[in-house]
């Protein structure tokens, strides 16, 4: 799977979430009395939560391997430049 086709499916589910605790807000009993959730009710609501943890998950897995590919690139550029810059302190010295 792609970047862009995660980070879409990250934000399709970040919005289902969104749209559906804005649906139990909206249709929800008056905020003065106690929420109640049938079990069904519940069970969806626990079901959403959990992929929605699972994508956070996934997610921050991704971002670490991206950190570790970074760093290790970031190490052979470093070594490239030291090599570069002994290169031309040795082209420097017989000049």
């Amino acid at each position: 799977m792609t970047r862009r086709r995660r980070a879409r499916a990250g934000a399709a589910c970040r919005r289902a979430v969104y749209a559906l605790l804005a649906a139990c807000i909206l249709t929800g009993p008056p905020a003065t009395s106690q929420v109640v959730l049938d079990s069904e009710e519940r069970r969806e609501l626990e079901a959403d939560i959990d992929r929605y943890e699972d994508l956070q998950a996934a997610r921050r897995q991704e971002l670490a391997e991206i950190e570790a590919a970074l760093g290790e690139t970031a190490a052979l550029l470093q070594q490239r430049i030291a090599d570069r810059n002994q290169v031309s302190a040795e082209l420097a010295e017989r000049r």
